[in-house]
C-alpha cells in the first residue's frame, strides 16, 4: 500500500530530475485504500513527528510538502492486477487543455407527465504530462474489487 517511504522516494525522483521543489507545488493522487494506508501509519498521523498537522477535518491534506487529491478512478497496472498506479506530479509538469468550455442548459421536459426540469452540462478537455521528469507513478497494492471490511 501507500507508505511515507514511497512518497519520500517519489520526491527523491522528482528532485533527481533537478526540479525546484520549493518553487513548484507537489501533488499526489490517492484512492480511498491509499488514504487508509497512510492513516494507519504513525509517521503520518502523529504530531510528534512534525509541527504542522497533516489532517484537516479528518482528511489528509498535506504531507511531506505534497497536496493530496482523492479519486477512485486511478488506473490499475493491468485489468486484473491489484497494483494501482498513483500519480505524483509537479504543478508545471501537467497541462489541462480545454477545447470547449463548460456549457450548461436547463430546460423543462414537456414530453413527460408533470413537466420535470432537466439539466445538461458538457465540457471537452484533456490533461497531459508536459515533461517526463515532473510526473512519477507510485505503485500501491489495492484490491480490484475494493477493500473488504470484516
Amino acid at each position: 500500500g501507500m507508505t511515507a517511504k514511497k512518497i519520500i522516494e517519489g520526491r527523491r525522483i522528482l528532485r533527481h530530475y533537478e526540479n525546484d521543489m520549493e518553487a513548484m507545488e507537489c501533488h499526489v493522487g490517492l484512492s480511498s485504500t491509499q488514504e487508509s494506508d497512510l492513516l494507519s501509519q504513525v509517521e503520518v498521523i502523529s504530531r510528534e513527528y512534525r509541527d504542522v498537522p497533516v489532517m484537516e477535518d479528518g482528511k489528509i491534506k498535506r504531507f511531506l510538502g505534497c497536496t493530496f487529491h482523492f479519486s477512485e478512478r486511478l488506473p490499475y497496472a493491468s485489468g486484473d492486477s491489484d497494483e494501482r498506479l498513483c500519480p505524483m506530479w509537479l504543478t508545471d509538469g501537467m497541462h489541462l487543455g480545454i477545447w470547449k468550455d463548460f456549457e450548461t442548459v436547463i430546460s423543462q421536459r414537456n414530453d413527460l407527465t408533470g413537466h420535470p426540469w432537466q439539466a445538461y452540462s458538457t465540457i471537452t478537455a484533456g490533461a497531459t504530462r508536459m515533461q517526463a521528469g515532473k510526473v512519477v507513478k507510485i505503485s500501491c497494492l489495492d484490491p480490484v474489487g475494493g477493500p473488504i471490511a470484516n
